[in-house]
């Protein structure tokens, strides 16, 4: 084709810098001359410190292999005419559409311009120039060069920005999306691809509740943030995801983009630290109620004697207050009874056996034995416990099933088993009891798996049924039968300051096994103050970091000068920065990673309390 040869002028200028790495630029022409006099034009030209790597290609399929072995070409110098007469604007589209490449600069030459007006191509096509191949020169032709790669460049540090912008943009925890005025999907992060199992391919573009459904209670919000252009900001929110109940923080942010007005939305599931405070509010209630029980337990058993004793003695008095006081838990003196593996399930079908003949008590379990360590007193206690509501014409259903790391908080290693009983309670009408009576059968359940390093959780009250779950470290037919405490033993008192609940349960069940006293704070102001007032006794404190108010190593810092002497370990489930170094430096006795159980919290006690380490992580 002698109209496609190229007859650069001669001029003088040449571009030099030191070679680093290469500007790929495809030549695709079907005339060979061309690509030998643009190799001679361009063989000494260097961008911003960076050569030019010329690749060949003589048609529309070469140009395509050429393309997809180097996805970093950043020209293409694109014949109009090579295999057809409109090639090149095939090969335009291929380059757009089906490969989706929007960074990579078309310049278009053709040796017969007046087949199409140049600004009607332009404009037509997702092309950057057209250019007659009898007007470029050399300066022209390097200029057009200087062009296309300084927006190639651009346009790469702005994809680059854009995939850093959406790994951050991934890598939250909480879902981000974000829709048109017409609630259409525009960004839909990974977070919510996990929620809604939809790909952000599927998602971008489409009606946001039509591919969500299960967002539509926002439906309202949004719609009033589209009229109003006002943010707005929603707690607790509850949401049916998948079949399961989410509780979320919404926040609606609006903002005013090229394409249009938008709105942000930021969901943040809050499910498990509802759950966590609604267990904490129950936890204080229970251990104020522990205290109420004892303090008046002395005084129920003096009003008892009074009647008793009275001339006309009250009888349904007598037998109301003679239940109370079964129910409320004993004071255990002395030293612990040795515990032995026992069969739970046989013990409470033995204990309900009456109940269950006459229809108010069925129980469920698996076929093996239900093996925990206790003291036969102690389970027996907690049946009788379980069972009481069965005098307030309570029918009961329990199930007893085995699980592994199933405890609604990660606090202890997953490969802990347990045994973890559902207990429903279902009353008739009109016969829920008496708010006094249940909560002292709580507390007392409660003081008794606690002794037997179990959890205890209550589910709110609904209707006519009360559910109770409580979860027993399963025992083995094959381990030992030791005695309770049979483990690294200490003395005095340790304090334990920690905002979650089950890990002032877990922790101080742990202690009380080494042979410890233990005190416990929910914040630094309660561990302050129990400091303030107890440091000659308290031999070990156990600080978890993460609290809330004033953080754990503020907390640190002052414990350190008030009582210098006093060993902290230092605990989180975030693992160990620069901050917990500094505290290690400053005199904390270590640092123990969560979550931890009984052999760990041994070792950092007893090398604490042996003086074999300073500054160690454990």
């Amino acid at each position: 084709m002698a109209t496609d040869f190229m007859n650069f002028a001669e001029e003088p200028g040449l571009f030099s810098a030191p070679l680093s790495t290469t500007w790929k630029i495809l030549i695709a022409d079907d005339e060979p001359s061309v690509h030998l006099v643009t190799k001679l034009a361009l063989g000494d030209f260097t961008f911003e410190g960076r050569k030019l790597e010329l690749i060949s290609a003589y048609g529309e399929e070469d140009v395509k292999v050429q393309l997809k072995s180097h996805p970093d070409i950043a020209l293409i110098l694109l014949d109009v005419v090579m295999d057809t007469a409109d090639s090149g604007f095939d090969l335009v589209r291929y380059i757009r559409q089906e490969l989706k490449n929007n960074e990579i600069r078309i310049i278009m030459r053709t040796g017969q311009s007046g087949n199409a007006p140049e600004d009607r191509i332009i404009i037509n096509y997702d092309i950057n120039d057209f250019k007659d191949k009898t007007e470029l020169t050399v300066s022209k032709l390097r200029t057009t060069l200087i062009s296309s790669l300084r927006a190639y460049n651009h346009l790469k540090k702005i994809a680059q920005s854009r995939r850093y912008l959406q790994d951050i943009i991934n890598s939250l925890t909480s879902v981000l999306v974000t829709v048109d005025s017409h609630l259409n999907v525009v960004l839909w992060n990974q977070q919510i691809e996990q929620w809604a199992g939809i790909p952000v391919a599927d998602a971008v573009g489409k009606k946001l509740f039509e591919i969500a459904p299960w967002l539509s209670p926002l439906k309202p919000l949004l719609e009033a943030a589209t009229t109003s252009r006002k943010p707005d900001s929603r707690r607790n929110i509850p949401l049916f995801v998948n079949g399961t109940e989410r509780f979320i923080h919404l926040q609606i942010q609006p903002l005013s983009a090229d394409q249009g007005d938008e709105l942000v939305l930021h969901l943040e599931d809050v499910t498990v630290s509802r759950h966590q405070d609604e267990q904490r509010q129950r936890h204080q209630q229970l251990s104020l109620l522990r205290s109420l029980t004892e303090n008046v337990a002395q005084e129920l058993k003096s009003v008892s004697q009074q009647l008793s004793q009275a001339a006309i003695p009250s009888q349904e008095g007598l037998v109301r207050l003679q239940k109370l006081l079964r129910r409320i838990p004993p004071d255990n003196e002395g030293l612990p009874l040795p515990r032995t593996n026992l069969d739970w399930l046989k013990s409470l079908r033995i204990t309900g056996k009456t109940l269950a003949a006459q229809g108010n008590f069925r129980l469920e379990g698996p076929l093996k034995p239900v093996l925990v360590a206790a003291t036969p007193e102690d389970l027996q206690r907690l049946n009788d416990r379980l069972l009481d509501p069965a005098t307030d014409n309570a029918n009961l259903q329990f199930d007893i099933q085995e699980e592994q790391g199933a405890l609604p908080w990660p606090i202890w290693s997953d490969s802990l088993r347990y045994w973890r009983l559902q207990a429903i309670f279902q009353y008739p009408q009109k016969t829920l009891p008496q708010d006094l009576s249940w909560m002292i059968t709580m507390v007392a359940i409660y003081k008794i798996v606690e002794s037997m390093e179990g959890f205890v959780d209550a589910e709110e009250l609904s209707g006519q049924q009360r559910i109770l779950h409580l979860w027993l470290p399963e025992a083995h037919a094959d381990e030992p039968k030791i005695p309770q405490g049979y483990v690294w033993q200490d003395s005095g008192t340790v304090l334990v300051c920690d905002d979650e609940p089950m890990m002032l349960q877990v922790a101080g069940s742990i202690l009380r096994r080494f042979g410890y006293e233990v005190l416990t704070a929910r914040d630094g102001k309660e561990a302050l103050e129990l400091v303030r007032n107890k440091s000659s006794e308290i031999r070990l404190m156990l600080l978890d970091l993460i609290l809330p108010g004033q953080n754990g190593l503020d907390v640190f810092r002052q414990i350190h000068e008030i009582a210098p002497e006093l060993p902290v370990l230092l605990t989180s489930g975030f693992g160990k920065g620069d901050k917990v170094n500094e505290a290690l430096e400053a005199g904390a006795a270590g640092f123990l990673q969560k979550p931890y159980g009984m052999d760990t919290l041994a070792q950092a006690f007893r090398q604490i309390r042996e003086g074999l380490i300073k500054f160690q992580e454990f």
